[in-house]
């Protein structure tokens, strides 16, 4: 599940019942470990896609289960190294996530787990023990239009409709 707490988005991997939007950062994180998930935060660096780390500082993001290092919707790549070096100099587990929002994109980015195992517990221990790798390629960037351009359609009319209300 894909959280908006108060600071951004949170995945919230191996849990059962929907965690409430709009908690603090650190209640959303505590509330996805109560159920035995994983707390991972996506894309952190990147403040225009409700990235966490505009609204918190480094040192709560380390309190993260993992870290999404390779997101493929990034266009340019930065801020997936932004996310990877932070990974690394905190010794976190790593994630890729393609962030797909249409089905010809499910697996643009993925996280291979070093188990044979394929139980949630297993992928789940071998996410916590950060026995991961990553690979991706990025979403085409006529896609990446597309998408941003219906999501500016879809919030120009929202707010047209509350204006009119």
């Amino acid at each position: 599940m894909e959280v908006t707490c108060a600071a951004g988005h949170v995945l919230a991997l191996g849990i059962q019942e929907a965690i409430p939007p709009h908690l603090p950062f650190d209640e959303t994180l505590d509330r996805i470990r109560e159920q035995g998930g994983l707390a991972v935060v996506p894309h952190p660096f990147q403040e225009s896609r409700h990235g966490v780390l505009e609204h918190i500082s480094k040192d709560e993001l380390a309190t993260a289960d993992a870290i999404e290092v390779y997101n493929s919707r990034l266009l340019t790549g930065r801020s997936n190294r932004q996310a990877e070096r932070f990974a690394r100099r905190r010794g976190l587990p790593m994630t890729a996530g393609s962030d797909a929002h249409i089905a010809e994109m499910v697996g643009q980015a993925v996280t291979n787990v070093g188990t044979d195992e394929r139980t949630v517990e297993a992928i789940l221990d071998a996410i916590r023990e950060g026995k991961t790798t990553v690979e991706g390629k990025r979403t085409p960037w006529r896609i990446s239009f597309r998408q941003a351009a219906g999501g500016a359609k879809r919030r120009v009319k929202n707010g047209i409709a509350e204006l009119l209300q």
